[in-house]
């Protein structure tokens, strides 16, 4: 009976007992972390469906090539980018009476102006105001404890 040692298979350095490398790069997986972040910030929190739809969208427009079936990640890499990222969490949102109360404080309001002076100048938006438009909560749902999404 033959022994055989690790030393004598050309297993790379890291690799052992670590499982599939990721399907994507860490710095691709860090940028779509500060993607799904910013948008929470926003007041667009995704959910597990919107993160899949996010990331297939962005692997097809980059021509990146991936194991995905069709483009679009499956929930076992869902799951394991989850894992990856610890930071991203799933919250239940807030009922939005108790932000309109909030949204009164003049603290949360110069903090808005000042995000909104911040955004408008870095992305280069100050000479054109045909790219900023206003909306309202019309539309919204009004009990947003019915969802989950992750922030």
């Amino acid at each position: 009976m033959e022994i055989i040692t690790l030393s004598r298979r050309n297993i790379p350095l890291g690799k052992i007992g670590t499982g599939r490398l990721p399907a994507l790069p860490s710095q691709v997986e860090t940028d779509l972390e500060n993607c799904i972040k910013a948008k929470a910030r926003m007041g667009y929190p995704c959910n597990k469906d919107e993160i899949k739809t996010l990331v297939g969208e962005y692997v097809n427009s980059h021509n990146i090539k991936t194991p995905f079936v069709d483009g679009m990640p499956g929930d076992d890499w869902y799951y394991s980018f989850m894992r990856r990222h610890p930071t991203l969490s799933f919250k239940k949102p807030e009922l939005l009476q108790k932000n309109r109360m909030d949204a009164r404080d003049p603290y949360v309001i110069y903090d808005f102006f000042n995000e909104l002076e911040c955004l408008v100048n870095n992305s280069d938006l100050n000479d054109k105001p045909s790219f900023v438009f206003n909306c309202d909560e019309t539309g919204f749902a009004s009990d947003p404890k019915k969802t989950k999404s992750y922030s």
